[in-house]
């Protein structure tokens, strides 16, 4: 992975600041950027200490490691277990089935099925639909003469596009809420 213009540092030598685990501070996760940009300018191809995990920031590094590296590195929930972290199960338990952390052929047959579910098309459909969705979003505010953009806007409009792609209506949208914020929870209750 090392090559010229990377500056890989040992694991000994890890800057704990980098950590992705400080986007848990709601300061940071107000404004990542900056660690973002740290990331990327001093250890592009950082180890996380608290992780266990590597974290690669730049699109040419991202490319080749997607290409060159196996999904089955991701730890599973008995690893993190096994190494002392199960307060991070809950995570890994959502990571091991998502798409980016798979290989073939399990990978192949999600990346096919979400090819179709995505072509130009419907992704046209889809814009036109989320900024349906968002107009009467903002309907209900524009009424009230105020608005709270995280609770009235930027919460419920994912909950609603993704109940829908999944087939539900704007009725769904209290059971897929549950279960991402169940998910948050569970990451912010992870040790500092």
């Amino acid at each position: 992975m090392a090559n010229a213009d990377v500056n890989v540092t040992s694991v000994m030598e890890t800057d704990p600041s980098l950590s992705l685990y400080q986007l848990l501070d709601p300061e940071v996760l107000a404004n990542p950027y900056p660690l973002f940009r740290r990331l990327r300018t001093e250890d592009p191809v950082h180890w996380d200490p608290f992780l266990h995990a590597w974290v690669v920031t730049r699109y040419a590094d991202v490319i080749r490691v997607l290409h060159d590296f196996s999904a089955n590195r991701t730890p599973t929930p008995e690893k993190l277990e096994a190494m002392g972290l199960p307060e991070l199960n809950s995570i890994a338990q959502v990571m091991v089935k998502q798409m980016l952390f798979l290989d073939p052929p399990s990978h192949t047959r999600l990346r096919s099925l979400a090819s179709q579910a995505f072509t130009p098309q419907r992704v046209a459909v889809l814009r036109e639909h989320i900024r349906e969705i968002t107009n009467s979003l903002l309907d209900v505010v524009e009424a009230r003469g105020r608005m709270d953009v995280i609770a009235d806007l930027a919460a419920p409009l994912p909950y609603t596009v993704t109940a829908e792609m999944l087939g539900g209506t704007g009725q769904r949208c209290p059971a897929v809420k549950r279960v991402v914020a169940g998910f948050c929870r569970d990451a912010r209750q992870l040790p500092a």
